[in-house]
C-alpha cells in the first residue's frame, strides 16, 4: 500500500495521540525539544497543536511585525511556559528598520533573526 506525506502524519499523529504528551515527547526525543525558529499560527491553540504535534516542549518565535507581540502574549496567557521568548525581524534594505527593530527590543525581542 501506498501513502502520500499527509497520510503518513496523520497516521503517526494517531498513534502518537494515544501517548500522553510528557511520553510522546520522550518517545520521540529522549529530552525536551526547543524551536527557536517558530513562525506564529493563527490562533493561540494553533501554535500548541503545531508544537504537540511536532513532539516540541517549547518554542521561541520569529515575528516580522510588531503585532505579533499581541499574539505572543495571547499564547503565553493561555499556555504559560511554552514560549521562552520571540526574536524580531525587518527588512535592514528598508528606511525605520533600525527603528523598528529597537522598539520590538523594548517591547521584549530576545534577539533578531532573518534580516
Amino acid at each position: 500500500m501506498k501513502i502520500n506525506r499527509r497520510e503518513f502524519g496523520a497516521l503517526t499523529a494517531a498513534g502518537l495521540s494515544a501517548l500522553p504528551l510528557a511520553a510522546q515527547r520522550e518517545e520521540l526525543w529522549g529530552t525536551a525539544i526547543v524551536d527557536c525558529h517558530h513562525h506564529l499560527r493563527r490562533t493561540p491553540e494553533a501554535n500548541i497543536i503545531h508544537l504537540d504535534g511536532c513532539g516540541v516542549s517549547n518554542a521561541m518565535a520569529l515575528t516580522r511585525s510588531t503585532s505579533a507581540v499581541e499574539d505572543i502574549k495571547a499564547v503565553e496567557a493561555k499556555y504559560p511556559g511554552r514560549v521562552l521568548g520571540y526574536f524580531a525581524s525587518a527588512d535592514i534594505t528598508k528606511p525605520g528598520a533600525e527603528e523598528a527593530l529597537t522598539n520590538a527590543v523594548k517591547q521584549g525581542a530576545i534577539g533578531f533573526g532573518e534580516l
